[in-house]
Order: structure tokens, then sequence, then C-alpha cells
């Protein structure tokens, strides 16, 4: 099925929720993935996480009306799903090219960008196959320019809902966030300068929820929201608590003084939980 999006809404949105993207060969269904969400005749939602920073990005289809631009409840279902996987930038290429056409004054039209996501009933390898089945490929088309498809991955990726829609925001006397998440915070935000981030905290160990905000209605009604995990905090010595794990889950290399406390080997850094919270 396809869905037609204006360009540089469409790049704004996949840039921004690619700044989560994970970079690990050996994880890949984090490995320069995003996830697209489709919601026929309305938009699609497309999400991206490293394991530690999840970033939502919507963007309103061209047929969905003024009325329809805000993004669907978490609860309601996509019509169909697709993790997109962009290893070797191909689409981050395209998308940039469009960001910086687009802000042109003098540029080309671009016209309507088709987004296909396509099952096995059309797609050019795998003919006869019957309609309705899994989703076997994506497909970015910039009508007399360029067609660009991307290879899905067919695994599970992560159950991000159940944080995001679970998310209560508290008062909170103090938050550490490591670099790494600051730092696709900063490259989310380069994007757009002339926006705010919006920070709502749930608590000390728990997730803070950021938004994007701007006085002035978003282009074309995209919207971009996520979640950044903090390192964990240790009150009572006022500094970051280091990652516990099950004794018969150590080693030596992990517990060298033998007391029961590794460092976080993912992030090198002490106070992230060792099981990735997306």
């Amino acid at each position: 099925m396809t869905d037609t999006y204006h360009p540089e809404a469409f790049a704004d949105a996949w840039l921004s929720a690619a700044c989560a993207s994970g970079a690990e060969k050996d994880r890949p269904a984090l490995n320069r993935t995003v996830l697209i969400e489709q919601y026929d005749g309305h938009g699609a939602r497309l999400v991206s996480t490293d394991g530690y920073v999840l970033f939502s990005a919507w963007v309103p289809s061209t047929e969905a009306t003024f009325a329809m631009w805000a993004p669907p409840l978490l609860m309601e279902a996509p019509d169909r799903v697709a993790v997109a996987m962009d290893t070797d930038g191909r689409a981050a290429s395209l998308f940039k090219f469009i960001r910086s056409t687009a802000a042109k004054e003098d540029g080309p039209d671009l016209g309507e960008l088709t987004v296909s996501l396509g099952d096995p009933a059309d797609h050019p390898d795998k003919p006869g196959q019957l309609a309705g089945m899994a989703v076997t490929y994506v497909s970015f088309e910039l009508p007399n320019r360029e067609r660009l498809q991307l290879p899905i991955f067919e695994g599970k990726y992560p159950d991000w809902r159940g944080l995001a829609d679970g998310f209560i925001g508290e008062t909170t006397d103090r938050i550490s966030l490591g670099a790494e998440n600051l730092k696709r915070i900063a490259k989310l935000m380069a994007l757009r300068p002339s926006h705010q981030l919006r920070w709502t905290f749930g608590g000390t160990n728990t997730g803070a929820w950021v938004e994007v905000y701007s006085d002035e209605q978003q282009a074309h009604g995209v919207r971009v929201e996520g979640l950044a995990m903090p390192v964990h905090w240790d009150v009572e010595l006022n500094q970051p608590m280091a990652s516990t794990v099950a004794a018969a889950e150590e080693t030596e290399a992990d517990d060298e003084d033998g007391d029961g406390v590794v460092v976080s080997i993912d992030r090198g850094v002490p106070g992230y939980p060792d099981e990735e919270p997306f």
C-alpha cells in the first residue's frame, strides 16, 4: 500500500526519528533502522531507538486534512508496519537532499513523495504471491527524480509503546543523562534551531519525556517527541550508581574485586541498566 507526503515533511520526520537509531551491527533491529507505522490516508509514525533514547515523529499524509493532522493514539493499531533498514545511509542522503532543495527559494517543485510498504504481490523479485501478506520492502519515490527501495528487518522490534503510553510526569529533584543521550538530543534539535525542547521528567531513575515545540504550527503537521533514559542515581551517595547483576551471571572480568558491582559494558559508564529499556 502507498501513501503520499509532502517531501520536506516526510524528510524532516525521517531524519528526526533517525537521530536515535543505533549503529551496532550485532543488533540489526536497531542498526540504522526506522520503524514505519502506516495509517492509510492519515499519515505515518516513524520511530527509532538505540535502546536508551527513542524518538517518534508523526507526519500526516497529503490526504489528511488539517483536522486530521493530530497523530493517532498509541492504542490505535496501524494498518501496516515495517522496519526499514538504512545501513548504507541511502535514505538519509535522499532526505537530506530533499530538505536542502526545499530550503532554496528558487528550488524546483519536488511534487509529492510516494511511500510504499510493499507486499509479496507487487514485489518485483517475488511475483505471483498473494496480496495481504507481510510487508517485504519499503520504497520512496519522487516523480521523475528518484526511486529508492530499502530492505526490511523481519525480526521483532522493541515494544516501545508500553514505556511511552505508561509515562507519568512527576516532580524530580535531579536527573543524570549520559553524554551519548545528550548528543542524540542535540542532533535532533540541530535540525530545527528555531524550536524549543520541552522536558517532562518522570523521576530520578525514570525516562524523561521530550517534545519538540514551536509557537508556530510545525510545517505540514510534523510532530516529534520521545524518551531519554537517565543514568540511575544513588540518592544517598549523590552520584550515579553502578549497575548490578545477579551473582550467577557475573564473571571475573565483570567483577574483578568481587563486590558484586560492575560497570555497564554497553555505555562504558556506571549507572546504565544492563538491559536496555527499549
